[in-house]
């Protein structure tokens, strides 16, 4: 079996973006790194000024149509700012492996880390999520991820419920429980994100305080904790959705926002909530607390 893998070369600071145009068209993988060497991206250092242009490869299976994606890439950022592209066939081969080899373990926090499973944890005593990339999304390494990851680690989520709604990987629905929450409930419309959050969960030996559910059917309780780390557009669509899951002295967490989207995502919930900004680099996190209803 081939993959396509379709390559962009752009500043570091259109990276990010076109990593989520890519995630949103199917990739199964996606990588950043330093165009002037062969450094894996990390975000814990993501102000290297080294850095000044990254390439963002996509892999994808076998098919797909190339001119859809870079159209979707052109109409998200611009074509000037985002050639040349590369598209080429890749053969099979264990890109686990190979990202494992090249990856390192990413400190969150002095509390908080997130490890390859090839690699023995730096801190033993920390809360350590151990996690490799397959088919969903989250491995610590995006901007937004990482704010939910510092938000829940500063956080005292001691016996709380979480909400992850657009889970991915798992990856935040499992550092809440690792930080201590009681339970929390994993929710995604795609079947490979709730596979890959099932296999993370029990991984993780956290799979019986997590429930995952597809978003369609989704049976979830109310929350003192209600995570959405998805696109702005998708956020503002469920609204009613996500408001209706935070209890009363409840918080909620809206990111995949970038700073000009703050305004009409904050307008889509406007009355029911006060929020603070918390911000890396171009992403903006969004912390809500109930207003009186």
């Amino acid at each position: 079996m081939s993959w396509l893998r379709i390559r962009y070369r752009s500043k570091r600071d259109l990276g990010a973006q076109i990593s989520d145009v890519l995630e949103a068209c199917g990739a199964i993988a996606v990588s950043t790194k330093n165009a002037g060497g062969d450094d894996c991206f990390d975000a814990a250092s993501p102000e290297n000024p080294e850095w000044t242009e990254v390439y963002v490869s996509g892999l994808f299976e076998h098919g797909v149509d190339p001119e859809r994606i870079t159209a979707s890439v052109v109409q998200q950022i611009s074509e000037s700012e985002t050639q040349p592209v590369w598209i080429d066939e890749l053969p099979e081969q264990d890109w686990m492996r190979a990202w494992s080899r090249t990856c390192r373990p990413i400190r969150i926090t002095d509390r908080l880390w997130v490890c390859p499973s090839s690699i023995e944890p730096p801190v033993a005593d920390a809360v350590n999520i151990i996690l490799d990339p397959g088919l969903a999304f989250g491995t610590g390494t995006h901007p937004t991820t990482r704010l939910c990851l510092e938000w829940l680690a500063n956080a005292d989520v001691s016996g709380k419920h979480v909400v992850d709604y657009g889970c991915g990987s798992g990856i935040l629905a499992i550092a809440a429980v690792k930080l201590g929450a009681a339970r929390a409930w994993a929710v995604d419309i795609d079947p490979h994100a709730l596979t890959a959050t099932r296999y993370n969960a029990t991984r993780n030996d956290v799979d019986g305080r997590i429930t995952v559910v597809a978003s369609d059917d989704a049976k979830v309780e109310r929350a003192d904790i209600v995570i959405a780390n998805i696109l702005a557009s998708v956020v503002v669509s469920l609204e009613a959705t996500l408001t209706a899951l935070v209890c009363p002295q409840g918080a909620i967490l809206l990111t995949g926002i970038l700073d000009s989207q703050v305004e009409p995502v904050c307008k889509a919930f406007l009355g029911k909530f006060e929020f603070e900004r918390h911000r890396r680099q171009d992403w903006i996190l969004l912390v809500g607390r109930p207003t009186e209803r």
